[in-house]
């Protein structure tokens, strides 16, 4: 098995670049145990506690990993669709940044928004968290349902 400074199986740890992977273990319950990875930048942000903000301006169905702990800023009306199969603890937060649009929440193939019909006016924020198998809640203070 790869230690993490093995720089023989993985030459970028002595020098990374935002975008080179590194290799996780992922053995959640639901998942068993298989390989996977996350970017340099992304576990930079997880160790110092800063999120990435993804910008967006159109549809989008949130991905796993490229949305996992980050803002996604909408700057156009939108709908956010939340696919299956994301892992227990998953979260993401969805601000609208538009002067008057609406962004609104929509449940992938087999998921239940404990909120559903949430939309996220102009200026406020929801926070998304994967609380069992499939199953999401939405919160915020200052999401119009």
């Amino acid at each position: 098995m790869a230690r993490w400074n093995d720089t023989t199986v993985y030459p970028n740890l002595a020098s990374p670049a935002a975008d080179d992977l590194l290799p996780i273990a992922d053995v959640s319950a639901d998942a068993g145990e298989r390989q996977r990875h996350i970017t340099w930048a992304q576990l930079v942000s997880a160790a110092t506690g800063l999120v990435n903000v993804n910008s967006y301006s159109a549809d989008r169905t949130l991905d796993a990993e490229d949305d996992l702990g980050s803002h996604a800023r909408f700057t156009a009306a939108a709908t956010v669709t939340i696919p299956p199969g994301l892992p227990l603890g998953w979260s993401c937060g969805i601000g609208n940044a538009t002067a008057s649009d609406t962004v609104a929440l929509a449940e992938g193939s087999g998921v239940t928004l404990l909120s559903a019909g949430v939309e996220v006016s102009n200026g406020k924020y929801v926070s998304l968290l994967v609380v069992a198998s499939n199953v999401v809640e939405a919160v915020a203070a200052f999401a119009d349902e």
